[in-house]
């Protein structure tokens, strides 16, 4: 895709609403694009601005001096129900019902027709996680290698937290060749989480993305895994933590990384 081709879609890419083959060329080109980068991002951020707007705008409120008088006409509507009945008394009640439906479809629809995005369910957020994953893995964990690998032999306390919780679970389960280079927090616009890069010898770079969720039930545990972008991708829903694996491992090593994760968490 080139760069004109991307900008058009963009409102659709950010709304998820791509067909799987269009939004693998749009990822594609994202990371190979920064100018492109830097317009999504900014125009997810004008999305979020808007959605927030409609949202908390008064004319999309009902207009309590409305709501107080209608129930006080279905009130008074139900209690000529016990009096002597009327054909007029007896269409009132539903012509006010009716009157209420309509209204509050007519709010629905101004607001629905408003906004550019719908809300995301729990898949759709898990979805848009995804591509951010990708692209942070790349960006922040595999340029700045060099980088990280300087600073690996730094201590600090949120490293040693870290240290203590997962790496060293991971030393015993999954590989005792492993070695955590650097924490920090990535910041998406709106999304924050803890990123844990690693490395399994020196070939493979690993990527753990740990974001604060809600929704889950207690004993609700979800775990599943893909290969994309020529890279191995594992997502852990586990109360109150929604956990990314991005890595260069094997299907198999890095699907053996992950429940080794999920016992540790």
């Amino acid at each position: 895709m080139q760069c004109k081709e991307v900008l058009e879609i963009c409102d659709v890419y950010l709304s998820d609403e791509l067909l799987a083959e269009a939004n693998m060329q749009a990822l594609q080109h994202l990371k190979e694009c920064p100018m492109c980068r830097v317009e999504f991002e900014s125009r997810r951020l004008l999305q979020q601005k808007l959605k927030k707007a409609v949202k908390e705008a008064p004319e999309f409120q009902i207009d309590s001096a409305f709501a107080l008088r209608l129930a006080a006409n279905l009130r008074e509507a139900a209690l000529c129900e016990s009096r002597p009945k009327t054909f007029g008394l007896k269409l009132l009640v539903p012509i006010m019902a009716s009157l209420l439906i309509g209204f509050s479809i007519f709010l629905a629809f101004k607001y629905v027709n408003t906004k550019h995005t719908p809300i995301a369910s729990q898949n759709n957020a898990l979805s848009q996680l995804l591509p951010i994953v990708i692209h942070e893995h790349l960006d922040c964990a595999i340029e700045k290698l060099q980088m990280w690998e300087q600073l690996s032999r730094q201590d600090y306390a949120e490293k040693d937290i870290f240290m203590a919780k997962i790496v060293t679970p991971l030393k015993k389960n999954f590989s005792n060749d492993l070695n955590l280079l650097h924490v920090h927090e990535c910041d998406y616009g709106e999304k924050k989480c803890k990123h844990l890069i690693m490395q399994k010898g020196n070939d493979c770079v690993i990527s753990i993305f740990i974001y604060e969720t809600e929704g889950l039930t207690n004993n609700e545990v979800v775990l599943t895994h893909k290969e994309q972008d020529n890279l191995q991708v594992a997502s852990i829903q586990k109360k109150p933590q929604t956990v990314f694996v991005v890595s260069n491992l094997t299907t198999s090593e890095s699907l053996s990384l992950a429940q080794a994760l999920l016992e540790a968490l």
